[in-house]
């Protein structure tokens, strides 16, 4: 990528690939990608980023960030608030921006913000990516799956 990065070319970029008619979008993200290329200081681009995600996806739909904690495979330990998220610091500013509240699942947790969230907190995983699970709903709920500078293969 050359040059800056508009909001207005996220944008863009979104409605090549979010339909019009999707309720739910899940957002895996690699910021660090094109993060440099957004025109705003470096510790505020989780922030810039996911308001603008927002604001263009509206109040209207539901949107996910995977907040997954693999150390609690040899920790044992998980606390909604206070376990940091593995997958970035775009789920992290998302975790802590009070927009989103954050699921139950230790290993695959998601924050979730919009009008179906209490049905993604409902979910109580009984495998990772089963149809009990978060991922399961997902696909039940014909959710827009989307990577955000990151290609399919390595998220």
């Amino acid at each position: 990528m050359r040059g800056q990065i508009s909001a207005t070319h996220i944008r863009s970029q979104l409605d090549q690939v979010i339909d019009p008619s999707d309720e739910i979008v899940v957002i895996f993200g690699g910021v660090w990608m094109f993060g440099s290329k957004l025109g705003v200081v470096p510790n505020e681009v989780p922030s810039y980023l996911t308001r603008v995600i927002l604001d263009h996806l509206g109040p209207s739909r539901t949107v996910l960030f995977p907040t997954f904690t693999y150390g609690y495979a040899k920790t044992r330990k998980y606390d909604v608030v206070l376990t940091p998220s593995e997958t970035g610091i775009l789920t992290e500013v998302a975790t802590q921006s009070g927009l989103f509240q954050r699921t139950n699942s230790p290993l695959n947790s998601y924050v979730v913000c919009g009008p179906r969230s209490d049905e993604v907190l409902g979910i109580r995983d009984e495998t990772l990516w089963g149809s009990s699970s978060v991922m399961g709903w997902c696909e039940r709920s014909n959710a827009r799956i989307c990577m955000l500078g990151e290609p399919w293969e390595n998220a």
